[in-house]
C-alpha cells in the first residue's frame, strides 16, 4: 500500500442531512446509547480508540445489520421453507417485518471538514494508485480496510465515507475518533424497529451465508 499515494484521496467538509444508525437494545430500552461503540469487535474501518458506523439511509443501515446476522435471517423465513422466487412473491411479502432482534432507530446531525472520500472517481483513482483494487474495500475480511483507517491521524481525517458493503447502493460512513456527533445530535426514530423482508432481500451476505429462502438480487 503506497501511504503517499493514499494521502491523494480526495478530503471534503460533510454538512449531513439525515445519518441512520441501528443500535443494541440493552435491558432497559430507555438506556440506549447510539454512541457505544466497542474497539475490541472485529469490523470493516475499526482503530484502536473505537469506529463509529453511521449510513446514508435507512435502508443502508439495516442491510448492514442483516449481512451480520444471516443465521437470524434464515430461521426468520416467513415462507415456512417455500422460499421467494418471483418478483411478484417478493412484493408481497416485502413489507412484512423479519422475526429478527429488534434495534433501536437513530437519526444524527453530521459536521466534519476533513473527510476522506472513497466513493467518488478520484477516490476510487487514489485507491488504485495506492495499488489497491477499489473491490478490496468490499472484501468479507475487511481487506486492506482496517489498515487504511488505522492512519486517519497521521493523514487528518475525521471521517471516511465508503461504499457499503452490504447495499450495492448504500454509502457508509466511518467516523473516528475523537469526531463522533455529540449527544446533542441525536434523535431517536423508533425505540424498537425491525428491518423487512425487502431489507433482507437487498442485502449482500457474506460469501455462502445468503439464506436459501431469498433469491439472488439480478
Amino acid at each position: 500500500m503506497d501511504l503517499d499515494e493514499l494521502r491523494r484521496v480526495t478530503v471534503r467538509p460533510l454538512r449531513a442531512e439525515l445519518w441512520w444508525r441501528h443500535c443494541y437494545i440493552p435491558s432497559n430500552p430507555d438506556d440506549q446509547d447510539p454512541l457505544f461503540v466497542s474497539p475490541a469487535t472485529p469490523s470493516r474501518w475499526r482503530t484502536a480508540e473505537g469506529t463509529l458506523y453511521l449510513g446514508d439511509l435507512r435502508t443502508t443501515v439495516w442491510c448492514e445489520y442483516l449481512r451480520n446476522t444471516a443465521d437470524q435471517v434464515a430461521r426468520a423465513d416467513p415462507t415456512g421453507g417455500l422460499g421467494l422466487g418471483s418478483e411478484d412473491e417478493i412484493r408481497a411479502f416485502a413489507r412484512e417485518p423479519l422475526d429478527v432482534v429488534p434495534r433501536g432507530l437513530w437519526r444524527v446531525e453530521v459536521d466534519f471538514d476533513r473527510v476522506a472520500d472513497f466513493t467518488g472517481d478520484e477516490g476510487q483513482q487514489a485507491v488504485a494508485s495506492a495499488g489497491i483494487d477499489a473491490e478490496e474495500l468490499l472484501r468479507d475480511d475487511f481487506g486492506p480496510c482496517p489498515d487504511i483507517a488505522a492512519r486517519y491521524v497521521d493523514f487528518g481525517w475525521q471521517a471516511l465515507l465508503a461504499p457499503s458493503a452490504a447495499l450495492r447502493e448504500g454509502t457508509c460512513v466511518a467516523a473516528f475518533r475523537p469526531h463522533h456527533p455529540d449527544q446533542a445530535r441525536w434523535t431517536q426514530v423508533q425505540k424498537a424497529a425491525r428491518p423487512t423482508v425487502l431489507h433482507a432481500y437487498l442485502t449482500r451476505f457474506h460469501a455462502g451465508e445468503r439464506p436459501a429462502w431469498l433469491p439472488n438480487r439480478p
